[in-house]
């Protein structure tokens, strides 16, 4: 099973072409406002060196957020274009559940502290079992209600500006993203329908509506 898994939700974009669980190539973008230019041949090339078209990949999935709007968007409607033109399945999987299945194998409660480029952070805390212990909360929005268990993981790409004590663990979202989709899908314990690939927002985008008349022509 040839799957392509795409992360453009935090500022280093990732792109990763799998056969079933195992990573065949990744390539990695960190410059957010060339994404939406070097996003479609970062893919091609990617396939090109194993000898593939976009027609080949059996699975596309793709991080939804919370993170980058712009990144996001990007994201969505470039996985979502490969997804309709070739009629191939899309599986859209939160960025939060991204982080928990790449350190489930811990067995412990962990927070993922995620960041927008702006000035909030997004949290997530997750019961060993990866329930959710709290709702998910936007710090500019929210406070923070919650306490952390003393032997929890913390995750993420802002766990310093959480704790500024602490470090980020470098985790390849787009690596991690593609296993944690194969996994489900070729298990069936999920279906497409349940991974849509919708923009996962924590708060409304900065969009504004013009109060301008609109000018009819006659």
């Amino acid at each position: 099973m040839l799957i392509l898994s795409l992360d453009s939700s935090q500022s280093n974009c990732s792109v990763s072409l799998l056969k079933d669980d195992k990573v065949i190539e990744t390539s990695l973008n960190s410059t957010p406002r060339e994404q939406s230019q070097l996003l479609v041949p970062m893919i091609q090339s990617m396939l090109e060196n194993y000898d593939s078209e976009l027609k080949d990949v059996d699975l596309f999935t793709v991080t939804t957020g919370p993170g980058s709007f712009t990144g996001i968007r990007i994201g969505l409607a470039t996985m979502r274009g490969f997804s309709i033109a070739l009629d191939k399945p899309l599986m859209g999987i939160p960025t939060f559940d991204v982080y928990f299945d790449a350190y489930s194998e811990k067995n412990r409660e962990l927070l993922v502290v995620l960041e927008s480029l702006r000035k909030e952070l997004f949290f997530q805390y997750y019961n060993s079992d990866g329930s959710y212990k709290y709702p998910a909360v936007n710090s500019l929005t929210e406070d923070l209600q919650f306490d952390v268990a003393s032997d929890v993981i913390i995750a993420g790409n802002a766990v310093n500006k959480f704790d500024n004590s602490l470090e980020e663990v470098q985790v390849n979202l787009s690596e991690c993203l593609g296993i944690m989709a194969y996994k489900k899908y070729i298990k069936g314990d999920c279906n497409i329908e349940g991974y849509p690939a919708i923009p996962y927002y924590m708060r409304d985008p900065d969009v504004t509506t013009s109060n301008k008349k609109i000018r009819q022509i006659k």
